[in-house]
């Protein structure tokens, strides 16, 4: 295995020797590494294959490993002289081109995983317990840790070994609405809304040059950094934490859709499981005709009929062949029972949107955002592969943080609508599929998704439910592949009732005005 790394500021070695570990790698000789003129000599570089996830996007790379806040801004303050981009990176858990698109611009990804991964807890004390991460540091890793101070946070994604500072980014989160009541310190829209305080790394017109800048989230300037695509640096955060608790998940199978996605709420209903568990998830598996009802209920004490775990994943290594055999009914921690995908489960591709809606609307939006599913499978021959997840999550309450003066994330998708506080629920859909879009296997689910998000858009368009995207997942189909329907993308700015989102951009520009922390894929969401 060939590796490198570079402690040295002569561009023309670090350009030799990476190009020689470049041919080593057998990768396409179509691509040569453009030369680190200058490049800070206490930074850790090489050249190698960076790819998400997902795999859909593939690419080689320069790739730099700075272990405090101060490499990054040696790196910050090169990339501005060298015109190059930078790039934050986690565990590239993602699908949507956000760290690097392809081989067409000189960027630098700055992994935050090898050094930047600390965190320590600040207090335990009851309605204001937090804590303080770097942003390579997992969610798993902070889960663990908050456990050991009797502290956990309430809602988070399905995977654990996603870096925190990706999570914020892209407004990640997990699933739930306040149907059993909702500890203090705890949310269930996206984690972004519990950051108390932030450090990114802002350009000062005084020094001339990128320095550390604190936000508070009591200034109204911190919700554009709150989830931002990498188009700001954050090197660390304080987040809100609450009590822990204990779940207990219960799988129950229907052999029939006619219950879950019903046209109005009725028992075994989704929206009718959400009036009795915090969080209910639910997929449809139309190659079995089974519909899969994953209910989690707080619960202080272990059902009797519940296996006690110790650990997450509790459905096996490959999600999409889960093994029931001791998993129908577990009792846990939030950590043991949340987190129930592996990360090694088999790749998949997926399209996602999210719907704000009211409460009393919720089950209409389920039931015929089902309906189209059934609709857009006709066209292609009842294809039965894909799978259908839907989740409800809340809208993004800013009081959950315990701030005077907190907003919410400025361009989350999770952002409540002006003058509708009764719209305050929002249904996640997701359509997965082991069939990767970017491959000639999955043109035909490319294919799918395309029509499926326009019938989506073309349906829901009365003012009761409001389409967003997903940001870090697929949306915006075309021929061209996933994240590329501008048309999508406007229509969604115009008719999604996002908030501040021109603010929000203003406030990322005037803290990067050299468009450092900025690449096409950002641009086209953003500009």
């Amino acid at each position: 295995m060939c590796s490198r790394t570079s402690t040295t500021s002569k561009s023309l070695l670090i350009f030799l020797v990476s190009a020689s570990q470049y041919l080593c790698d057998n990768q396409s000789p179509g691509l040569q590494p453009f030369p680190l003129e200058n490049f800070p000599s206490s930074v850790s570089v090489n050249f190698s294959s960076y790819e998400n996830w997902a795999g859909e996007v593939k690419t080689q790379a320069w790739i730099a490993y700075p272990e405090n806040a101060a490499q990054i801004l040696e790196l910050a303050n090169w990339a501005r002289n060298a015109s190059i981009k930078l790039r934050p990176s986690g565990n590239r858990h993602s699908w949507a081109p956000l760290t690097v698109a392809g081989n067409s611009e000189k960027a630098l990804v700055v992994d935050t995983t090898r050094y930047l991964n600390k965190m320590g807890i600040i207090s335990s004390k009851p309605g204001d317990s937090s804590f303080w991460a770097e942003p390579g540091l997992s969610v798993i890793s902070i889960l663990a840790q908050l456990e050991t101070a009797n502290l956990s946070l309430a809602s988070f994604p399905a995977v654990g070994e996603i870096s925190i500072g990706g999570v914020l980014a892209v407004g990640a989160h997990g699933l739930g609405i306040a149907s059993q009541g909702k500890p203090s310190g705890h949310t269930f829209g996206a984690l972004s809304n519990l950051v108390i305080e932030l450090t990114a790394v802002v350009f000062d017109p005084i020094s001339d040059s990128y320095i550390l800048k604190n936000f508070h989230r009591s200034d109204p300037e911190t919700k554009a950094f709150l989830i931002n695509f990498g188009r700001s640096f954050i090197t660390n955060i304080t987040l809100r934490a609450g009590p822990l608790v204990q779940l207990n998940c219960e799988s129950v199978f229907q052999f029939s859709t006619e219950f879950a996605y019903a046209p109005t709420k009725a028992p075994d209903s989704m929206a009718w499981f959400h009036d009795i568990y915090s969080r209910v998830e639910i997929f449809y598996i139309p190659y079995y005709n089974l519909v899969w009802v994953l209910k989690f209920n707080m619960s202080a004490e272990k059902p009797p009929e519940a296996i006690h775990v110790t650990k997450p994943y509790n459905f096996g290594n490959n999600f999409f062949k889960p093994d029931f055999q001791n998993s129908l009914n577990i009792w846990g921690t939030p950590k043991d029972t949340l987190l129930f995908f592996h990360p090694d489960s088999e790749r998949f591709s997926d399209g996602s949107w999210t719907i704000v809606t009211s409460q009393g609307n919720a089950q209409n939006v389920i039931h015929n955002s089902f309906r189209l599913f059934e609709e857009a499978r006709t066209i292609f021959d009842n294809v039965s592969e894909y799978i259908l997840e839907m989740r409800f999550v809340t809208v993004d309450d800013p009081s959950d943080v315990g701030i005077k003066g907190a907003e919410s994330p400025g361009l989350g998708h999770f952002h409540p609508i002006e003058g509708r506080p009764d719209m305050n629920i929002v249904v996640v859909i997701e359509i997965t599929s082991t069939k990767i879009v970017t491959t000639p296997e999955g043109q035909m689910l490319l294919e799918f998704l395309t029509a499926y998000e326009k019938k989506l858009f073309k349906y829901f368009n009365d003012g009761e439910a409001i389409v967003r995207l997903e940001w870090a997942k697929g949306w915006g189909f075309s021929n061209k592949g996933p994240n590329t329907n501008a048309e999508i993308l406007a229509g969604v700015k115009k008719l999604g009732k996002f908030g501040p989102l021109k603010y929000s951009v203003d406030i990322l520009n005037k803290y990067d005005p050299f468009r450092v922390f900025t690449s096409k894929f950002t641009d086209f969401i953003l500009e």
